[in-house]
């Protein structure tokens, strides 16, 4: 393996790193920011909907945004 190729899989490695932890802020965001829209287990409202959709909706923010290569799964 020469430098090029270490360099290139070192490169690979930080954007994944970097999509990760930003996967990982945008969902726990979404998550507590449900709370605070309101809602609770008796009346649940639209704090359960932004809540229980956090992982999907910052998976297509990341998708669109950060602009990668990898295909949606569909």
């Amino acid at each position: 393996m020469n430098y090029q190729e270490k360099s290139a899989q070192s490169v690979a490695k930080n954007i994944t790193i970097r999509n990760i932890i930003l996967f990982t802020a945008l969902v726990n965001g979404l998550a507590w920011l449900g709370p605070v829209v309101g809602g609770d287990p008796t009346t649940p409202g639209l704090g359960l909907l932004i809540w229980g959709t956090a992982p999907t909706v910052a998976a297509l923010l990341m998708k669109f945004l950060v602009r990668d290569d990898v295909s949606l799964g569909f």
